[in-house]
Formats: structure tokens, C-alpha cells, sequence
């Protein structure tokens, strides 16, 4: 369900989505688990001037479990077991999202975003004995940074029709870790695989694209 609104130079996109699904499994053992979340988000967008754009985002988003992390399963080239979680669940996160955007000539941006999530239900690894662990939520957590975007035109520098891209990303996170008790930074993807930025949770990221 979405709806927008246009009030001058404001514009707001809200919606609710309702998101259900089903894992199982069946064999020797049965196992099924269902889950279900509300997903609100809404978006607001202020465009003062052409060319100027600051977006406010809030939303809430939920990650999709791999299935191999839900069952156990062999692992025939080395003659053992990867245990999995029946009592799994996917990780959701509330999205507060801050970014301003101005674009100047033909083809060039400049885009600076601050956002702060709040994870919950971190997916990580609980260990269930020395040498043994298996996939589990280990609790709440958060992650916050800065992402910096531009494209710059290059045509002044006598390469025609060609633009540099460059992405910058500072980022930190905390989780209270099951075995020490303590806060750390998270180690796995949460809700955020697929995008390049986030495919890990390295403290930095710069990228670099020349085109022509």
C-alpha cells in the first residue's frame, strides 16, 4: 500500500508492505518455520531550488535467511557436518537515512548521505562448544556512517565525453558478543546483501570508475 503527496516544493512517498514467508524442510526430520513483518517506509523530498534535492528516509527492512544456515547438512569433502538453526529468524532493521544531492553541468553530481540503523536480531554465529558453532541471532545492533558519492565531468582535461565516479564510504557498527559479554563491531552482511557498499562491514570503502 503507497500513496504521495506533492505540498510545493515538498514531497512525500509513504507506504506499508506485509511481508510472509515459509522455510521448511522435509526427510528424516520436519521443519517449518513462517514468518511475518509489517514493513513501513516513508520518504521525504525537498527540492528548494533546481538542481538541490535533500531526502529523508525511514523505512523498515528484513533480510532472507539462506537456507543452508536453517537445516544441517554433510559436507562430503571434508567427511563433516554443517549445523544448521531451526530456530533461525531473519534479521530486521529500522532505516533512518539523511542525504543531500546537488548537481551541477550535464552529467555531474555530488551526493552526501548520514544514516544510522538499528538492527535487530543480528545474524551472527553462536558457539556451542569449543570447536563447534552454528548460525543464531546474537541480539540488537547498530550501524551508522557516512557515504560520499560524486561524478565529475572530465571534458576540461581534453578526454571528450568522459567522467570519473568515486564512492566513499565510512562506516561503524556495535553488538554485544555472546561469548565475551562485550560490545563489538558486527561481523556479518545483515540485511544489506546485494548492495556493493555494504558487502561487507570494512570500516572503509573507495571506489574509483573512469569512463569514456
Amino acid at each position: 500500500l503507497q500513496d504521495s503527496w506533492e505540498l510545493g516544493n515538498l514531497d512525500i512517498d509513504a507506504g506499508l508492505g506485509l511481508e510472509r514467508s515459509t522455510i521448511s524442510q522435509s526427510g528424516d526430520s520436519t521443519l517449518e518455520r513462517t514468518f511475518k513483518f509489517w514493513k513501513p517506509r516513508a520518504i521525504f523530498t525537498w527540492s528548494p531550488v533546481r538542481g538541490n534535492q535533500t531526502r529523508l528516509r525511514l523505512e523498515r527492512e528484513v533480510s532472507q535467511l539462506d537456507f543452508n544456515d536453517f537445516v544441517s547438512a554433510t559436507v562430503f569433502e571434508d567427511d563433516n557436518v554443517a549445523l544448521g538453526n531451526p530456530d533461525l529468524h531473519p534479521d530486521s532493521t529500522w532505516i533512518s537515512e539523511l542525504s543531500h544531492e546537488r548537481r551541477f553541468g550535464r552529467v555531474g553530481v555530488f551526493k552526501l548521505t548520514a544514516f544510522h540503523h538499528w538492527i535487530k536480531d543480528v545474524l551472527d554465529l553462536l558457539p556451542l562448544g569449543p570447536t563447534t558453532e552454528a548460525p543464531g541471532n546474537i541480539g540488537d545492533g547498530r550501524l551508522w556512517g557516512i557515504i560520499l558519492e560524486t561524478t565529475l565531468p572530465l571534458d576540461w582535461t581534453g578526454l571528450s565525453n568522459s567522467q570519473m565516479t568515486v564512492r566513499v564510504k565510512g562506516v561503524d557498527s556495535t553488538v554485544v558478543d555472546p561469548v565475551t559479554d562485550e560490545d563489538r563491531r558486527l561481523s556479518g552482511e545483515g540485511g544489506f546483501r546485494g548492495d556493493l557498499l555494504f558487502q561487507n562491514m570494512d570500516r572503509y570503502f573507495v571506489d574509483f570508475d573512469f569512463r569514456q
